[in-house]
């Protein structure tokens, strides 16, 4: 029978590596010299006890560093993202999936280019991240970042990633709702190492390079490692995968014969003018069909340029929408990170060792998305001023003068429609991040625990992280105030406002320069690149919007670890512990953001964060072996919480063994999580939303070319009384355009903790019936009920329910819903507030399953050993329900939420060669019928523009995909070659109808979904 120091081997390096295997390696009966052997005590994730053996009760998956370094993935991210426990969630920030018109991004929990993990579709505020055991601190920028940065990791470092897939908080505490992700760094390293990697897709954009030195030394009373690591990835912009499409697109599919129809339908107006008399007319020079030089209609535009619709088409066909504007939107985001680390332990007396952990991580990136675009409204007359500039008044009506403005080609008021080059959302982004932990360790050699292996391990870690955000904006104070102060004097135009009082006092404006908005420059039909033709203009009106945030977190924990006594069945453990950890943030915006002072099409206002809190723990946990085949864990941790109280926390675990190759085992747990720093203090955060999403403005069917159709108005009675009891009219909002909605989320101190229970039950078989080969087999099904969730509420359902569930306007979230007021005709709301509040629950189901097979064969005179493994998760459920009174909505099988994911790999190890396929499959998704949007068929869909059926229904469906990769490794004493292609044959996301879905240009963005393309991997190392 093999040993065990080989099944260890075999398990922690080649049999699921990216797989994300999980067996914890199984208990076998051993003869008696197997028995004798004396294995290192290690601690496991999932348990602070320390073992002599790699298993464990709870299900703990693993991903080999090295082998994911054998199929081309270069960062803790990628490493991560692959894994099927990971779902629902889009791990890297600058994966953006887009707000349905594309501009005005919001920003994600964790701040541009932030790279997070969640497990089981629970989110990342709810999954905890560990460094070698030990807690790490939220870092980013904006607002109140959630969780660690994965880019922060030095990936050159990573020997393996433990992930726990049951609740763990009575072992780890609050955040451990969904599980565990432990991340083990290489240490007790001697030599050096130099690594280089570089991945090019087959399409531009998206090529890595990854360059990392490693060196360390150790004697018989310590050692030291210290690495070092820069990683640069280049930016996926859409236009560089017109592979995968061409153009914004609407997508329908008929129901009946499941026929898809597809066009290239940005309906967003660009190069064009807004007159209150016509409507929208295009800009089209030299050419007119109403009578005004130089500009048409729609119709005239688009026989202009050969198209049926002057705003349907591809960039190529019209320049007429943001088709060209969307192809310039990033679909993945770049990042540059610089890693320094070093780790080492020295002992200081017999038994006692001190050790230490200090890093400096550097993160860069900029996001960039769709522009926003700019519609000023322009006068047809400005005030006629002296040489004094005095007005200068009419004899005859004594009024102001009144004279055409020359800077307004029409006349009357006009609203230049375009995007701007000043005005791109291009977000920088510089994250710098220190961590040092301090600690000792060593035995409790005195009295009673001495004989019974008691040992210590307490320690202190500080954290700081501290970023920068830069955006471009346009100051809206000097928008107004070129155009609201724009006069003609003797001496031409001027602006600016006029000094009245007597003295100069401390007031220092910038000098008014006024702006013509209608400046050939700015069209692109008149070959313009989109920029005001002074620089003067542009430097009165741009500058960069800047917020700045530190977060810093101090923790401490100490623990004693030992025997208690023997039973008749093996020896009782127990550890006790105590943890105090205290976050705090200070989140700065410039005076522009927090006063709302940046021109844009929803008011992009964030006010500062700055919080603190603190967390005192106590926990205990003991392993009993009640009987040679059963073993009981159980485990509690009293957590006392500075702003929400206290709460006691446990967890029961047991395994039997009814036979030396099967397991059983089953955990039971209870959590306990106070809302983090961003749910208590995220001051005024703003997103937007679709103006379409107000229940106020006319449906697209009853939109008749700007004429009200009450015939296809499918709204209920009880919502237009409550559009009409809110100022609005139903039927005129929105007929000639729609605008953002935005909104505004925030932080609340009215809101409690969440508690939930987590279940898992399972097997693990290890066949022990020949010594010719090893088969593993786990299954394990898991449920995880959360209560009383802290979420930010979906503005769309707020809309919905404010003006749908109950008339009067009687509904407590029509409280949340603010409109401009004025006229109803164009009473748009001004804010929706989607700030934290404690929602109903949250419910995670499904099975994990995992197989492992390990054999050797021989080619020849050649030996070849091979390792093949599966692993697959099978999500039947993650529900979520707002309100004991809302609906239950499921989303497994919806886009970014799969049925099925599963990682198949095979390993061939023959002398010094080894080669590595991997495939990857994503379940197909849809949404569930309900959900359908039904109510489409307007006169730019898809459906009518190409002569298709009635019927069809908005596409939200895409088939499931296999992803295939291959990789070949030459390994000699000194060094080791690994060269290979990722998705092999070139499998593409699918396209959804936006808005159905977390999509960009159409193409589904998530972390499940391969955004690169094809791609060749190249990875050489040298080791001194």
């Amino acid at each position: 029978m093999k040993t065990w120091k080989c099944r260890l081997r075999l398990f922690c390096l080649a049999p699921f590596a990216l797989a994300a295997t999980s067996f914890s390696v199984t208990a076998q009966a051993q003869d008696d010299n197997e028995q004798e052997e004396v294995l290192e005590e290690i601690v496991v994730t999932g348990s602070k006890l320390r073992r002599n053996e790699f298993s464990s009760i709870s299900p703990v998956q693993i991903i080999g560093g090295q082998d994911s370094v054998r199929i081309g993935i270069a960062d803790a991210a990628q490493m991560i993202a692959e894994s099927p426990v990971v779902f629902g969630t889009q791990l890297d920030g600058s994966v953006n999936a887009g707000s349905t018109t594309g501009a005005v991004e919001g920003v994600s929990a964790s701040g541009p280019g932030a790279a997070t993990v969640a497990l089981r579709g629970l989110g990342p505020e709810r999954t905890l991240l560990l460094l070698n055991g030990r807690r790490l601190a939220p870092s980013g920028v904006r607002g109140a970042p959630v969780a660690p940065d994965l880019n922060l990791i030095p990936s050159a470092m990573i020997d393996r990633i433990e992930i726990l897939t049951d609740g763990a908080s009575s072992i780890y505490g609050a955040d451990a709702v969904a599980g565990v992700v432990n991340i083990i760094l290489r240490d007790d390293f001697e030599g050096m190492e130099i690594r280089g990697f570089t991945s090019i897709p087959g399409d531009s954009g998206g090529e890595e390079t990854l360059l990392s030195v490693i060196g360390g030394a150790s004697n018989e009373r310590g050692n030291f490692t210290i690495a070092a690591e820069f990683f640069n990835r280049e930016h996926i912009f859409a236009r560089d995968r017109s592979g995968f499409n061409d153009c914004l697109r609407d997508i329908e599919v008929d129901p009946a014969t499941g026929r898809t129809f597809s066009v290239c339908a940005d309906g967003r107006p660009d190069n064009s003018v807004f007159l209150f008399s016509q409507g929208f007319v295009y800009d089209t020079p030299g050419v007119t069909d109403i009578g005004l030089p130089g500009f048409s209609s729609n119709a005239g535009a688009a026989a202009l340029i050969g198209q049926p619709n002057a705003t349907l088409g591809s960039a190529a066909e019209t320049p007429y929408n943001l088709q060209q504007e969307e192809l310039d939107t990033q679909l993945q985001g770049d990042v540059q990170r610089v890693n320094l680390f070093a780790t080492g332990s020295f002992e200081f007396a017999d038994g006692h060792s001190a050790y230490m952990e200090t890093s400096f991580s550097q993160r860069t990136n900029t996001d960039i998305f769709t522009s926003e675009q700019a519609f000023p409204a322009i006068p047809a007359l400005i005030p006629l001023v002296d040489a004094d500039d005095n007005f200068v008044i009419d004899p005859m009506t004594n009024q102001i003068t009144m004279v055409d403005n020359p800077l307004n080609p029409f006349d009357e008021v006009a609203l230049p429609v375009y995007s701007l080059a000043g005005l791109t959302q291009r977000r920088s982004t510089d994250i710098d991040d220190f961590r040092v932990v301090l600690g000792a360790e060593g035995d409790l050699a005195f009295g009673a625990l001495g004989d019974k292996g008691w040992i210590y391990d307490v320690f202190v870690a500080y954290e700081e992280s501290s970023g920068t955000s830069i955006q471009a904006g346009i100051l809206e104070p000097h928008v107004r105030e070129s155009i609201d102060t724009l006069r003609l004097s003797p001496t031409g135009l001027v602006c600016g406002l006029s000094r009245t009082a007597p003295g100069f006092g401390f007031l220092t404006p910038a000098p008014c320069v006024p702006v013509n908005y209608f400046a050939d420059s700015l069209f692109t039909t008149r070959g313009g690149d989109k920029r005001f033709e002074t620089q003067a203009e542009e430097d009165f009106l741009f500058g960069n919007v800047i917020n700045s945030t530190t977060l810093e977190q101090t923790h401490f924990s100490g623990l004693v670890t030992g025997d208690l006594f023997s039973l008749p069945a093996g020896t009782v453990g127990l550890v006790v512990g105590l943890e105090w950890r205290e976050n705090s943030i200070f989140s700065a915006n410039d005076f522009v953001r927090a006063q709302a002072l940046s021109a844009s099409e929803a008011p992009d206002q964030e006010g500062d964060t700055i919080g603190e809190t603190s967390i005192f723990d106590i926990y205990a946990e003991t392993e009993l072996p009640l009987a040679e085949w059963a073993t009981l864990n159980l485990s509690a941790r009293f957590t006392d919480e500075e702003n929400f109280g206290n709460e006691t926390t446990y967890s029961i675990k047991g395994e039997v063994q009814p036979t030396d190759s099967l397991r059983l085992r089953g955990t039971f747990g209870t959590t306990f999580r106070a809302p983090n720093l961003r749910e208590q203090f995220l001051a005024g955060q703003a997103g937007v939303i679709a103006g379409a999403e107000d229940p106020c403005v006319v449906p697209i069917l009853a939109n008749n070319g700007g004429v009200y159709d009450p015939t296809n108005d499918n709204r209920s009675q009880t919502v237009l009384d409550n559009c009409v009891l809110d100022g609005v009219d139903p039927t005129a909002l929105g007929l000639q355009a729609n605008v953002l909605i935005p909104t505004q989320t925030g932080g609340s101190t009215d809101i409690t903790a969440e508690t939930s229970e987590s279940f898992t039950l399972g097997f693990v078989y290890s066949q022990n019936f020949t010594d010719a080969f090893d088969l593993d087999l786990s299954v394990t099904y898991f449920d995880i009920n959360v209560e009383a969730t802290v979420e930010e509420l979906d503005p769309v359902s707020v809309l919905n329910r404010c003006y749908n569930d109950d008339p009067n306007l009687a509904n407590a979230l029509c409280d949340r819903v603010t409109r401009s007021g004025g006229d109803p005709t164009t009473n748009t709301i001004s804010r929706v507030d989607s700030s934290f509040v404690n929602l109903g629950l949250v419910t995670s189901k499904g099975y994990d399953i995992n197989a492992r097979y390990v054999d050797d064969f021989s080619i020849g005179e050649k030996f070849v050993e091979m390792s093949l493994s599966a692993t697959g998760t099978n999500y039947s459920e993650l529900k979520q329900q707002i309100d004991p009174e809302s609906p239950v909505d499921d989303r497994v099988g919806e886009a970014g939420f799969p049925e099925w994911s599963w990682v198949l790999r095979g390993n061939f190890t023959m002398d010094n060669w080894g080669v590595v396929w991997r495939s990857r499959f994503v379940g197909e998704f849809g949404l569930d019928a309900d959900d359908v949007d039904t109510s489409n068929n307007g006169a730019r869909d898809a459906c009518n523009v190409l002569g298709g059926p009635t019927t069809c229904i908005k596409a939200n469906a895409g088939s499931s995909i296999w992803y295939h990769d291959l990789s070949l490794t030459y390994e000699a004493d000194e060094w080791t070659i690994t060269g290979g292609v990722r998705n092999l044959l070139d499998e593409r996301p699918p396209l959804i109808d936006q808005g159905q879905g977390p999509a960009r240009l159409n193409i589904v963005v998530q972390s499940t979904y391969d955004l690169f393309g094809r791609r060749a991997f190249l990875n050489l190392s040298r080791r001194f």
